[in-house]
Parts: structure tokens; sequence; C-alpha cells
């Protein structure tokens, strides 16, 4: 009989259509060993999950994004993976998209700009917990 082996969810999805924000979490984490997948469209994102889903460990969507907007990301992303925590970054969180981002299942939002060393903890306290 083959022994079972276990699917090490270790890669961060980042989901932006900024390439500077992408950058930039991705240099941040670098030195952290996170691996870094990342789309600049929602279209993008959801081949990227449906594909990794079983190895992401947390995923950062910004909620306007083109072809597919975060929600729609979110929604769909729910289906395939109801589990894997899901981070909002987004400059233009109101108080009504606070409760509506805690209704649709996001687990945390972070506005932008965002510090980095607080991004970097956040991220982290979700990395192989």
């Amino acid at each position: 009989m083959k022994p079972q082996t276990s699917i090490i969810r270790d890669k961060l999805l980042i989901v932006d259509d900024d390439s500077p924000t992408r950058l930039l979490a991705r240099v941040i984490l670098r030195d952290s060993g996170i691996t870094t997948i990342e789309a600049c469209n929602g279209i993008e994102a959801l081949e990227l999950i449906k594909r990794h889903y079983a190895e992401i460990f947390l995923i950062l969507l910004d909620i306007i994004l083109p072809a597919c907007d975060g929600w729609t990301v979110l929604k769909e992303c729910r289906k395939i993976c109801p589990d894997i925590p899901v981070i909002a970054v987004s400059g233009t969180f109101t108080m009504e998209l606070q409760e509506k981002s805690a209704q649709a299942g996001l687990t945390k939002y972070i506005s932008k700009p965002f510090n980095i060393n607080e991004m970097k903890e956040i991220i982290c306290s979700y990395y192989k917990s």
C-alpha cells in the first residue's frame, strides 16, 4: 500500500491589478520563505485557485479588478475552497463595504496604502498555522 502524502499549503495567492503592489507583497515576503503566485485580474485568479487550491494557504484579494471584480472572485472562491482565508486589500473600504465583506466571507481586510510590517505580520500569522 502506498503511503498517503499530505499536500502542504505553502502558497500565497496575490490578486491585484496593480503590478507594483504585487511586487511589494512578493518582496516583503521573500525573507519569510513564502512562495507567491499572482493574478492581475479576477478571471486569472479563479483559474489559479482552481489549479492550486490545495496548495494555497491564503489569498490577498483586491476588490476592484478588471474582467471580474473581487466580490465575484470571493463568491466563486468560496465554492471551490471554503476554508482558505481571504484577506481583501483595497483603498476604498467604507463602513458599508466592511459590513459587506464580513457577510461575503472575507477573513479580514487591509486598507491601502498598507503598513509593510503589519501586512507581513498578518500574512505570516496564517503561514503554516
